[in-house]
């Protein structure tokens, strides 16, 4: 299956549930470092990555959107991850 080009005005397919985007990708879409994306799903669950056979993180366009949307909500609005998973209906760490 040959991955789709990301060049700087790349566009996901928001609903597509496939997980085809590796971080390094994810980070260039969103604007979000790596560790911070780490820390999201491990700390408070808030992104749930497939993983290929090797064990590397492989996030759909729903992901990306979803760790788009956080971005915004933590550094734009200034919410409390906490506040961002009674949000979306997630028990917070």
């Amino acid at each position: 299956m040959d991955m789709p080009r990301l060049g700087g005005d790349a566009r996901v397919d928001c609903m597509s549930d496939a997980p085809l985007y590796p971080m390094r990708t994810v980070v260039r879409l969103t604007n979000v470092e790596a560790h911070r994306i780490r820390f999201w799903e491990s700390r408070y669950g808030l992104i749930t990555p497939s993983r290929d056979e090797s064990g590397r993180r492989l996030y759909s366009g729903r992901d990306i959107e979803l760790i788009r949307r956080i971005g915004e909500m933590v550094d734009r609005d200034g919410m409390s991850l906490s506040a961002i998973c009674g949000l979306l209906g997630q028990p917070a760490a």
